[in-house]
């Protein structure tokens, strides 16, 4: 047919005409798929700018959680008995700073007097101290509204029958004078005596430390805390209980050799003042003696810190100690050694305070120390443990 001019023309036009279709189809393909790669990739860059600005927005709530969450450990940590140690272990310093710092460095050289005095681990009389009252030598257990929970009080919340009992026993050793037959009232009057104070905590620590071997399992500081938290009867009961049945709820523990409405009542008063210990009643009595020994443990790097304390003044001792200038024998009495105190600086404004320290072996010996004026300290108002020793000595 091509060669009939007119009909070849018209196959050529046609052919023409169908190349150049297939040629714009071409072309609008390829078009099509260059706006659909460049539709992706925006899709993508969009995609990648909204991950991040929300991981960016992530970060920022996270900074802000951790922000908070570090806040309100510094503010339990200052404020609260429960909280006492979060500040040390979070910002891991040997002594913290604020409120129960403050407190602690003036407590520590009573506390490391009194200890090296009564022959006892100061770090165990420091962690009983900083879970009882944070170091406050003014602190008792007060509600809101301002009534006494009890008549617990000071460094160690000993209740007045306890108080009175050790001042009697071991007041004299700290200077009280009359210590042996005072009343509670007369008793009363060393209540703020920080010295007296921290002499029959010492004192009390190291009875409740023999007791607590005797009796308990094999941690130091429950055994301990048994002893200062419930007083000699229900902390037998509980610590025997244990070691028979891990299993047994402390208010059966407690509730062991009652015979009265009167001691059951007293039983459940000691559980529904100490809640973060004991619950309601039902917790085991191993799970008591495991929580007993957590809370002892807060108080690890000031107990770090007194135990260093203490072995300073161990070492101290006998470099103090020199021979005396050379003097005549009168008759058969000899010259004793002198104890030389090294010179320390003067702080000016600031009262003197001699705490006397003597060795286990009761040999006597004076060291003056200067610390600076403070504040009365705070009222447990927040505290939900009313940490009263129960039984101790007068079992009152």
């Amino acid at each position: 047919l091509k060669s009939i001019p007119l009909i070849r023309t018209a196959i050529e036009a046609a052919e023409d005409a169908a190349k150049k279709t297939a040629e714009a189809a071409s072309a609008a393909a390829a078009a099509a798929k260059e706006k659909a790669v460049e539709v992706a990739t925006k899709a993508v860059e969009k995609g990648r700018e909204v991950a991040q600005a929300v991981k960016e927005k992530a970060v920022k709530v996270g900074t802000k959680v951790a922000e908070g969450a570090k806040a309100g450990a510094e503010y339990l940590g200052e404020n609260t008995t429960v909280g006492k140690g979060v500040v040390a272990a979070y910002q891991g310093a040997k002594v913290v700073g604020g409120k129960i710092g403050d407190r602690w460095n003036d407590a520590r050289q009573y506390l490391l007097g009194a200890s090296d005095k009564a022959g006892v681990d100061a770090g165990t009389v420091a962690k009983i101290a900083n879970f009882e009252s944070g170091f406050n030598a003014s602190a008792a257990p007060i509600k809101k509204d301002g009534t006494k929970i009890s008549s617990a009080h000071g460094y160690g919340q000993f209740i007045d029958g306890t108080w009175t009992d050790m001042i009697n026993k071991y007041g004299a050793k700290y200077g009280v004078e009359g210590a042996g037959k005072l009343t509670k009232d007369q008793a009363a009057k060393f209540r703020d005596d920080k010295t007296v104070q921290a002499g029959m905590l010492a004192e009390f620590t190291r009875d409740n430390i023999e007791k607590g071997r005797a009796y308990g399992g094999k941690d130091d500081d429950a055994n301990v805390y048994a002893f200062h938290n419930l007083g000699d009867k229900d902390a037998k009961n509980l610590l025997t209980s244990m070691r028979k049945d891990p299993s047994i709820s402390v208010r059966d523990a407690l509730l062991q050799g009652t015979k009265s409405d009167k001691e059951r009542a007293r039983v459940e008063r000691v559980i529904s003042g100490n809640k973060s210990l004991y619950g309601d009643g039902g917790v085991t009595a191993a799970d008591a003696y495991g929580r007993m020994g957590q809370v002892m443990r807060r108080g690890e790097k000031f107990a770090a810190d007194a135990r260093e304390g203490q072995a300073s003044i161990a070492a101290v001792t006998p470099l103090a100690l020199v021979a005396p200038p050379a003097a005549p024998v009168v008759a058969s009495i000899s010259a004793p050694p002198v104890f030389v105190a090294p010179k320390s600086q003067q702080i000016a404004d600031a009262p003197s305070i001699v705490d006397p320290l003597a060795s286990n072996a009761g040999g006597g010996r004076q060291q003056t120390i200067t610390v600076a004026a403070q504040d009365a300290g705070q009222d447990l108002r927040d505290r939900r443990i009313a940490h009263i020793v129960t039984g101790g000595i007068s079992g009152t």
